[in-house]
């Protein structure tokens, strides 16, 4: 992002227009500038030092940039977000006085290249009652050059009602994209029902569906949703039939959505696809039911919500067995939460009862070989796998292909010191024993005790680092294993072993090389020269006998010397 800085100020400049729209109360303007050239980057802007602007464009139009942008002006707006510009989130609203150069701006600004990041987004929705327009006012030319200028950045349309024409243009592009479809973004009335009805088909979906139908080619991640209003009961943005028909597609490489209606739980959890973010209430379903489902992703994210679940353990043992008994899994995120009750109400599960899941979640651990993820860290505190991670750790210990697991609080809180050591000890020793792996908190962080865990995440590294040397091509690896012994291992003998165990054919290699005639001869030649040399006063400090005789000279002979 730095590279860009430097032309920040060649690309805006201080404004001296008079904006006419009226503020909102006690509310004042943001400093105003102009573009002296259009950027064709987002972050050909410093944004932290323009963090709070206003930009002023000839065809009348005000971009805000700031926290409070979007209740700046009592004027028609168009409120978004655009999520990791670089390290920043840019709340955004653009106001106009006329409709289509509302429009142009907004698609210019949406068009800007975005800095590739994870999670990068822009989030567009109806925000207060000066908010009129959205992403679905978008000519469908418009809103297809907004995907295509950043097709892997997610395009979250938080409200409106998409037309045929252009859910047709968003489903036929020719490149993957990153769509999700929030229904629940709307605000609810007292009546249950809601001011802004969230995102939604005029159709429910039947063109966008249809065009779905008709792709070759991948179409990337979609995620969606679900509403609740109280005379209506659950809102989405796909009639019943047309999400039947989307379920049944295999050209999704990420499906993701919140709890559905009963009927669709399970075609959604055996969607064909790579990875499938899902949550959906247990409640409905006996241990039994799960016996024959199948599910396709790789990589799941899956959340259970146990309200109302008497037999709570019976239905996840059942689902691991289930998860163990595929085995094709290389990603899992598992959690489980609750809806209605408070938590000052719910006492946490016994800990026999977690012991019986926690045994059951052992054969999901050894039953899928490729596993390389796994969180258990989004899990409500109900259910608690603490206790258990040490017989956890001991099945990780010969797991060959497990490199991360993430666990909510470790040690727990509220444990006595000897309960701290012991489990410190469980980690230490899982670390001892596989060297590939880490454990890590909800916040990515790795648990380490500050001293001994760290020594060992160190040696670790190490190690991995010596494996990945091993599957380099033949001409890099002397080289980078000569630099790994002379800067990051340099001073450290249990580093350096085992970079040289890891590759002693190089190591051979390089006294192989070694001219060893012409070394010793090189040798000889520096001592004959040092032999001809005239004794200096070093070498004299060097030699007992000459020392002493210097130290028997006469005090004023040394005085004089």
């Amino acid at each position: 992002m730095e590279q860009h800085n430097n032309n920040e100020d060649y690309i805006l400049e201080r404004s001296v227009h008079k904006i006419s729209f009226t503020l909102t109360l006690f509310d004042e303007h943001l400093p105003l500038y102009r573009f002296r050239r259009e950027p064709k980057r987002l972050d050909e802007i410093d944004w932290r030092k323009y963090d709070t602007i206003s930009i002023w464009r000839e065809n009348e139009t005000l971009i805000c940039v700031s926290t409070c942008a979007f209740d700046k002006y009592y004027a028609p707006n168009i409120c978004f977000t655009l999520e990791n510009v670089g390290s920043y989130t840019l709340q955004c609203a653009i106001y106009r006085r006329k409709y289509e150069n509302l429009r142009d701006t907004a698609t210019f600004f949406w068009s800007l290249q975005h800095p590739p990041g994870v999670n990068a987004e822009l989030r567009v929705g109806l925000y207060g009652k000066a908010s009129k327009y959205d992403a679905t006012d978008l000519h469908t030319d418009q809103l297809v050059q907004v995907v295509d200028s950043n097709p892997t950045r997610c395009l979250n349309l938080q409200s409106g009602c998409l037309c045929e024409h252009p859910s047709v243009g968003l489903a036929s592009r020719p490149q993957p994209l990153n769509l999700k479809f929030t229904t629940s973004f709307g605000q609810t009335t007292v009546w249950g029902d809601r001011s802004n009805p969230g995102f939604r088909f005029y159709d429910k979906g039947t063109a966008f569906v249809n065009a779905l139908e008709q792709r070759q080619s991948s179409f990337g991640s979609l995620s969606f949703d679900f509403a609740y209003e109280y005379f209506r009961g659950i809102v989405m943005p796909f009639s019943a039939s047309n999400l039947e028909r989307l379920l049944k597609l295999s050209i999704f490489d990420k499906l993701s959505s919140t709890r559905l209606e009963e009927k669709f739980n399970f075609p959604m959890l055996s969607c064909e696809v790579n990875a499938l973010d899902f949550e959906f209430v247990a409640g409905y379903y006996e241990p039994k039911d799960f016996a024959s489902l199948n599910i396709a992703a790789k990589d799941l994210r899956i959340k259970l919500f146990l309200d109302r679940v008497d037999k709570w353990d019976g239905l996840l043992i059942a689902f691991f067995e289930r998860i163990a008994e595929l085995g094709h899994f290389e990603r899992l995120d598992f959690s489980v939460d609750f809806f209605y009750l408070p938590d000052e109400s719910m006492e946490a599960y016994t800990c026999e009862d977690v012991a019986n899941v926690a045994e059951a979640l052992l054969c999901v651990i050894v039953g899928n070989p490729k596993l390389t993820y796994l969180n258990l860290g989004r899990t409500h505190w109900r259910l608690d796998w603490a206790p258990h991670l040490g017989y956890l750790f001991d099945i990780m210990e010969d797991h060959k292909a497990l490199r991360t697991v993430c666990v909510r609080e470790y040690p727990p809180e509220g444990c006595s010191e000897d309960e701290e050591a012991e489990h410190y000890r469980w980690l230490e020793q899982l670390l001892t024993r596989n060297r590939n792996i880490e454990i890590i908190d909800v916040a990515g962080q790795r648990i380490t005790n500050g001293s001994s865990i760290d020594k060992l995440y160190a040696l670790n590294r190490i190690y991995v680092g010596s494996s990945l040397l091993m599957k380099d091509s033949a001409p890099l690896r002397p080289c980078l294993v000569a630099t790994a012994l002379t800067e990051s291992v340099l001073g450290s003998f249990q580093h350096t072993a085992l970079i040289v165990s890891n590759h002693a054919d190089i190591l051979f290699e390089f006294l192989h090389d070694l001219d060893i005639e012409s070394l010793l001869i090189e040798t000889e030649k520096r001592e004959e020269t040092k032999a001809s040399e005239p004794c200096t006063e070093e070498s004299n400090q060097t030699d007992p006998m000459k020392r002493k005789a210097s130290n028997d000279e006469p005090e004023s002979n040394k005085r004089i010397s």
